[in-house]
């Protein structure tokens, strides 16, 4: 959508906010890849996720390299509610 405001604005503004929408769109599926690994994992309703199962444990370490390359490990571990001497076992 184009609106007036982008209209007057120079082609390297624009860049710069295509740039920002990218790593946007970057940070939101990375959250949303770690939220739907939870969600399959789990069946959706258990808080706290079983990873003894190691078919489990390799898709929820699956998603968290992907979701690493855009946040920090801590992030990643906090949102999957794994502590670090697990993820690190």
């Amino acid at each position: 959508m184009v609106t007036v405001a982008a209209a007057d604005m120079s082609e390297c503004d624009l860049r710069a906010d295509v740039a920002k929408l990218r790593r946007r769109v970057q940070t939101l599926s990375a959250a949303l890849g770690l939220f739907v690994a939870v969600v399959r994992v789990s069946g959706g309703s258990t808080p706290r996720i079983d990873t003894r199962d190691r078919a489990t444990r390799d898709r929820l370490l699956c998603a968290a390299g992907r979701a690493r390359k855009v946040f920090p490990t801590s992030t990643v571990l906090e949102i999957l509610r794994i502590s670090s001497s697990r993820y690190n076992a």
